[in-house]
């Protein structure tokens, strides 16, 4: 019988401190690589969407990889590999920037950097989902989350006054938030026994997993949702300057309102939907994510430019409202895209499942941004609420095609025992 009791092993307070630390190194720094390819070296915005595109597509591989060497060589190992390698290639792109080298090098740094960073998060989801039972994975990946937007929430205002110095100082900085990680997970976490026999990596196998129909009609619903909440971060700012009159610093507080609900609200959403089935749990939260983003594409039809409260206008309050229910959203939805996963993955190949549900996730993102940039600029100058209505549609029936999988799963794989 499950108990409504949160508590958490000492493997999850120090991963979910770990993910804390490198949320606010990663802040730190690399929310401001694209105003440096732009103020700096005068790049396109087409030009960096197309790095920024390509930058998650690494990561996607990236997380595969992870996940499959994971189960070949340990969790840990894999684990500290990543965050010494992202300690390096960030230092190499502070080294290019402060030596003002062609803004390739710059770019190939930031693209090895950010396949290395792709190996931490795929692994240490293995460890937990290793030294945590089935019935408590939904709450250790949700005080994982919330570590992370701790980091989050308060690196990237922090990298701001950085950024605003140097930008080579900033990425400098942020290494070395990323070799202090690899410490905590040197010195204070043990090595796990390894399940697998398998003594070689066989990345051609990495898409086997996608052979149990149910994990591959999951991963079709995921790649939806996560090119729905990249929208957060893509569409909502060009919505907001363009079509809402809204300026820049608007879109500071709107992000930090996310990352603030997040914070606040995780735990609490984590011990309700640990009480439920976490098909329901996901789906639940897409319906909330297709209210945030209705909310937002309706803002200026629901709000008021003309009524004024705190020195902010109606139609921002309505956009904020929006982004806390995507924010509500993505606390009953994240721990069940680690969580499911791990529990129907059999033993040894833990770490393939969660690799590729990372894979398919960054992925998802990184069509977001091409599809999200596209649909503002060519939907929402004929009627502006038309990308979110796609979208709301599009996660919702992502959601309920989670919900359909149900039957086929028992009561152990959605975390009831």
């Amino acid at each position: 019988m499950q108990t409504n009791k949160i508590s958490y092993t000492k493997e999850v307070w120090v991963i979910a401190g770990t993910n804390a630390i490198i949320a606010f190194g990663y802040g730190l720094s690399i929310p401001f690589f694209t105003i440096y390819l732009s103020v700096e070296k005068q790049l396109a915005a087409s030009l960096i969407g197309l790095i920024l595109a390509f930058a998650m597509g690494l990561t996607a591989v990236g997380n595969a990889i992870s996940g499959e060497l994971s189960d070949v060589i340990g969790r840990k190992k894999v684990m500290l590999i990543g965050l010494s390698l992202t300690f390096v290639f960030i230092n190499l792109i502070a080294l290019c920037i402060k030596l003002n080298t062609h803004y390739l090098w710059v770019i190939i740094s930031y693209f090895l950097a950010c396949f290395a960073m792709s190996f931490f998060r795929p692994s240490s989801n293995a460890y937990i989902a290793d030294t945590v039972a089935p019935n408590k994975r939904v709450q250790a990946f949700g005080a994982i989350r919330t570590g992370l937007n701790f980091g989050w929430a308060i690196g990237p205002a922090v990298g701001g006054y950085f950024a605003l110095k140097s930008y080579s100082l900033t990425f400098s900085i942020t290494s070395l938030f990323y070799l202090t990680a690899f410490f905590v997970i040197l010195t204070t976490i043990p090595k796990l026994k390894k399940i697998t026999k398998q003594t070689k990596s066989n990345f051609t196998d990495t898409l086997s997993c996608l052979k149990d129909k149910r994990f591959a009609k999951f991963c079709l619903s995921a790649l939806i949702i996560a090119a729905g909440m990249s929208q957060l971060f893509v569409s909502l700012p060009l919505h907001a300057t363009n079509f809402l009159n809204m300026p820049s610093s608007y879109v500071g507080l709107l992000l930090s309102v996310n990352g603030a609900t997040v914070v606040l609200f995780q735990i609490w959403m984590t011990k309700f939907t640990s009480k439920i089935r976490i098909t329901l749990a996901m789906f639940l939260g897409c319906i909330l994510f297709a209210m945030g983003y209705l909310t937002i594409g309706f803002s200026n039809f629901i709000g008021s430019s003309n009524v004024w409260l705190f020195g902010f206008t109606g139609i921002f309050f309505i956009t904020a409202l929006g982004v806390m229910f995507f924010s509500f959203a993505e606390t009953a939805v994240l721990p069940g895209t680690h969580t499911l996963p791990a529990n129907i993955a059999p033993e040894g190949k833990k770490g393939r499942y969660i690799g590729m549900q990372g894979m398919v996730h960054q992925g998802g993102i990184a069509f977001g941004i091409l599809i999200g940039g596209f649909m503002v600029n060519y939907f929402s100058v004929i009627w502006t609420p038309i990308p979110w209505i796609v979208t709301a549609i599009a996660v919702f029936f992502a959601g309920y095609g989670i919900l359909r999988l149900k039957k086929n799963l028992t009561l152990k794989e959605e975390g009831l025992e």
